[in-house]
C-alpha cells in the first residue's frame, strides 16, 4: 500500500501600493484559494507570506484554513 504524502502550499501575497486599486477582488480571490486549496484534512498545510517592500510570514504552516483568510482581509 503506498502512502499519501502531506501537500504544502505556500501563499504568497502583494501587498505594494500597484495592487491596493485592485485589492478587493483581489481579497476574494485569495479566500476562495486558500478555502479550496486548504479542505481541512491534515495533510493539506498552507503558510502566508505578505510581502511589498520586505516579506513577513504572516501566517505559518497550518493546515485549518481559517488562520489565512483572517490575516489577508488586513
Amino acid at each position: 500500500m503506498s502512502e499519501k504524502q502531506p501537500v504544502v502550499v505556500g501563499f504568497l501575497i502583494d501587498l505594494s501600493n500597484n495592487s491596493r486599486i485592485h485589492w478587493k477582488i483581489y481579497q476574494d480571490a485569495i479566500l476562495e484559494l486558500v478555502w479550496n486549496m486548504l479542505p481541512g484534512d491534515k495533510r493539506y498545510t498552507g503558510y502566508l507570506i505578505s510581502y511589498a517592500n520586505t516579506a513577513d510570514i504572516t501566517v505559518n504552516t497550518t493546515w485549518t484554513p481559517r488562520k489565512s483568510p483572517k490575516r489577508s482581509a488586513r
